[in-house]
């Protein structure tokens, strides 16, 4: 049970169909479970939901890679879900369809982890979402930025900034994901253009 504006809302369980849309309010008692879960912002998490996919859950976006609610992109983040849901996706148009409440708690746990690393700055976890640790003060990044910031009032009655939590802890519970030796950077297409949502682990 999450409460919200108006007393408690009871976590129903999420359309799992591909292509799915979920709109805000059947999403918020699961973006306030985790955001308190994790001590994040619970409107950055579903402004990011809002501007990756709309609220869809899609199979794959219309660039052919990016995946869900949240925009997995498959030389993205998407094999850092695999690993750390333990499920695998698969890649391209043929990749299945993501649990919803799987992505929000992924969402959240990495937005925490972000804000915890640049010091509780939780516009620059926003940042290095899309463009990667080393590409968060890259124009696209800070683009990205106001972009977040702009979907901010869309959401904003459905999913109300309280966090009841503490601040994150020391080791972001046992689910938490840490990419051993990597290097992030920004993903760019074919053009030289930085692809949204998306950090791409380049191995050492």
């Amino acid at each position: 049970m999450t409460t919200g504006i108006g007393g408690p809302r009871p976590l129903t369980t999420l359309p799992q169909a591909r292509d799915a849309e979920i709109d805000a309010q059947t999403l918020a008692p699961w973006i306030h479970k985790y955001a308190d879960q994790y001590g994040v912002n619970p409107q950055l998490v579903a402004a990011v939901v809002a501007q990756e996919s709309s609220f869809i859950n899609h199979g794959v976006h219309r660039d052919g890679s990016g995946h869900g609610l949240i925009g997995l992109d498959d030389k993205g983040l998407l094999p850092d879900f695999e690993r750390w849901s333990g499920t695998r996706v698969g890649r391209g148009r043929r990749a299945n369809t993501i649990a919803p409440e799987k992505q929000i708690e992924f969402l959240a746990m990495k937005l925490a982890q972000l804000t915890e690393k640049f010091g509780g700055d939780e516009w620059e976890a926003v940042r290095a979402w899309h463009g990667g640790t080393g590409g968060r003060n890259r124009p696209h990044a800070r683009e990205y930025e106001t972009i977040i910031r702009g979907r901010i009032p869309e959401i904003a009655a459905a999913v109300p900034r309280v966090i009841s939590g503490a601040a994150p802890p020391d080791e972001l519970l046992a689910s938490s994901f840490q990419p051993a030796a990597a290097k992030p950077m920004a993903l760019q297409d074919q053009g030289g253009t930085p692809v949204r949502g998306g950090i791409d682990y380049e191995k050492a």
